[in-house]
């Protein structure tokens, strides 16, 4: 069974800030997410994931490469040279995978994986999509381990200088938040630790339903808040909301939200008991000031279980008030057909690159992508109707959502990149990428228009040059007998290269 862990599995990290947000995400079986700024296309994919499977774009969408349960695999899908799961010094399974770019090294890349509850371990290995003509490899040759006793909790920001990140990360069996500074030197091993909010209970053996260690960890678009799930009372799981210092990696507690209160009825009353549920999704709207917890059921093996979602208003920094006044129903249900019934590591909730919060799950043996509409919800009786259902198909596996690396700029989410220099260099939108027949390639701004493109196998080899077919602000790229795989594609004026991306073949 292909689950996934929760918060946790695919980071991608993309986009400019230019307002660009454009994704080229794996999602689960044999299925692409292809964002742009405002659209979403679904796509079949040659690749079919493990459990725990992160993946990253350029800033145009351009994939870059995979890091699963296998070890780190580059566009045509292939382990890079060191890369495979053993030589790493991986376990069997994971519970987390992050991708991050290591700040002022515009080709690097730094991958960081947890282990399940029997180690509990966090480590980092660093990629370099110079080597291997661009394909990439790995720089170290075994995992660095930073941290003992973690969770499966998992979460990224940017630092208040706007140019290293925080890697959160949280203690088993306590109270304890370790946020880790990624700099140009790599991962400094003292972290900032927080003891504050709910102490966790110390991780059974195994421990599937546990929502203190696989529940998911999540910061608000700005950075400035921190949420996760957890049992919050003896007879209830829920969430915990802090605050987060971006400068200091300070982490303070706000309140602790369990979801044993009052489905909605007359008399603007709520009643949201999702009792046998754990938290599989934690996102927050694009302003900060809502998010929202996803729930599986984890008794139901008869298709008749759910998965709930609900709202939490955080302009009201009020631990009762919040219990008792700012929870919204997102009261749709999802079928659960066995093994569905036992799949709580998903990450089933996202705020995706477009803006919109998206929920995973099935319908009655029907795996579906659902997007939440009318957010913040309003309460009014009845309820609209919260969900559009974007796509759906057989019974298979979505591995679920990445957790994304966000920040705040000109009062928009965008998602972290490469430097603006190296971004001069290879934004080249390509759509569909991975293509088949045609795609269209869109310039950046301010770039002439070429005379020339030239193919690059994965060996360095000038496959093909050919002069560009423009149609309006695009070129169309056709495939014509390239073979499937890999390819640099280089675009030049005047025999001068002015811009590059990458190109996986179907």
């Amino acid at each position: 069974m292909r689950t996934a862990a929760c918060l946790l599995l695919l980071l991608l990290v993309q986009a400019s800030v230019a307002q660009r947000r454009n994704a080229n995400l794996i999602f689960g079986d044999d299925i692409w997410l292809d964002f742009t700024a405002d659209t979403l296309l679904v796509r079949n994919s040659p690749y079919y994931p493990t459990n725990r499977t992160a993946s990253i774009s350029d800033p145009a969408g351009n994939l870059l490469f995979i890091a699963d349960e296998t070890g780190i695999r580059d566009t045509t899908f292939s382990l890079m040279s060191g890369a495979e799961a053993s030589q790493l010094g991986w376990p069997d399974r994971l519970s987390a995978v992050l991708i991050l770019p290591k700040p002022d090294a515009p080709t690097r890349y730094i991958v960081f994986v947890n282990t399940p509850e029997w180690t509990k371990q966090a480590g980092w290995v660093e990629v370099d999509m110079a080597m291997n003509n661009g394909l990439g490899g790995v720089v170290s040759s075994s995992t660095t381990w930073y941290m003992n006793n973690c969770t499966a909790k998992l979460a990224a920001t940017t630092h208040g200088n706007g140019t290293d990140y925080w890697v959160m990360q949280h203690a088993d069996g306590n109270n304890e938040y370790n946020a880790f500074r990624l700099t140009s030197t790599g991962l400094l091993s003292a972290p900032v630790i927080s003891a504050t909010g709910l102490s966790l209970a110390p991780t059974p053996l195994p421990a599937p339903l546990s929502s203190d260690f696989w529940a998911p960890m999540s910061f608000s678009p700005m950075g400035d808040k921190l949420a996760m799930g957890a049992r919050v009372l003896p007879d209830s799981n829920g969430a915990t909301v802090a605050s987060f210092d971006q400068l200091t990696g300070a982490v303070d507690h706000i309140a602790s939200v369990p979801l044993t209160v009052h489905v909605f009825s007359s008399g603007n009353v709520l009643n949201l008991y999702h009792g046998d549920h754990m938290i599989t999704g934690i996102d927050f709207l694009r302003n900060g000031e809502f998010f929202f917890i996803a729930s599986t059921d984890t008794t139901s093996l008869d298709g008749s279980g759910s998965i709930k979602s609900c709202q939490i208003d955080l302009r009201l920094l009020n631990e009762d008030s919040m219990r008792t006044s700012t929870l919204h129903a997102v009261h749709f249900e999802h079928g659960l057909g066995e093994p569905w019934a036992r799949d709580t590591l998903g990450s089933s909730i996202l705020l995706a690159p477009d803006g919109e919060l998206y929920v995973r799950g099935t319908w009655y043996q029907t795996a579906v992508l659902s997007k939440l509409k009318y957010t913040p919800l309003v309460l009014v009786d009845p309820l609209p109707e919260p969900q559009e259902f974007v796509w759906s198909g057989g019974f298979r596996t979505l591995t679920g959502f990445p957790l994304f690396c966000k920040r705040y700029h000109d009062s928009e989410p965008v998602w972290l990149s490469m430097d603006e220099a190296t971004r001069r260099s290879v934004e080249l939108c390509v759509r569909p990428n991975p293509m088949d027949a045609f795609a269209m390639l869109a310039l950046p701004e301010g770039i002439a228009a070429p005379d020339q493109l030239i193919w690059t196998d994965a060996m360095g080899r000038a496959v093909r040059m050919e002069k560009p077919r423009c149609d309006g602000e695009s070129l169309l790229l056709e495939r014509g007998d390239l073979p499937a795989g890999a390819y640099l594609l280089q675009v030049l004026r005047e025999n001068v290269r002015i811009a590059q991306c990458r190109v996986l073949l179907q």
